[in-house]
């Protein structure tokens, strides 16, 4: 793991995006460039530890057993992800009752929603970026007063200094 970002992601008709996701894009985009094969992994639960998020599981499908598996995550999981979840953790039947799921299964699903893993694959074109990256580097320039520490009475403000945003 090369960066760790917190906050919502976004799932978008060409990839995800999001605060975290914009945070980690440089990275991205470099090892991409440099012939690397960048991945994302996002962690759907970061509040729960992998065997409590387990436990829960179980015991909604304990408590209605007879519910379809899609049904079964509706409050829990976005409703428009559930069925690319459940993709990604190879249940081939969504429609299937959540009772009877194998530990395995509940565990196929459970690592998906705590390391779903999206490849970077490439990125969108300048004229549609919602991240630059370069600039002036951040360490030359006093932070209180903006003014270069290399060169007085110049200073600095905006997407001139190399911040990603």
């Amino acid at each position: 793991m090369l960066r760790k970002e917190f906050g919502e992601v976004l799932f978008t008709e060409y990839g995800i995006s999001g605060p975290p996701i914009l945070q980690l894009s440089r990275s991205a985009v470099e090892s991409l460039e440099n012939g690397g094969n960048p991945y994302i992994s996002v962690d759907m639960f970061p509040q729960f530890e992998y065997e409590e998020l387990f436990n829960i599981i179980k015991n909604k499908f304990y408590i209605s057993p007879e519910k379809p598996l899609d049904f079964s995550f509706v409050g829990f999981i976005n409703k428009r992800l559930i069925n690319s979840i459940l993709k990604q953790a190879e249940i081939d039947n969504i429609h299937k009752e959540c009772g009877s799921l194998s530990n395995k299964e509940i565990n196929s699903i459970l690592k998906v929603l705590k390391e779903w893993t999206f490849k970077v694959t490439g990125y969108k074109s300048w004229s549609e970026a919602q991240v630059t990256a370069g600039g002036i580097d951040t360490k030359d320039i006093n932070k209180n007063t903006m003014e270069s520490l290399l060169i007085k009475g110049l200073y600095f403000a905006g997407e001139i200094m190399d911040i990603d945003g």
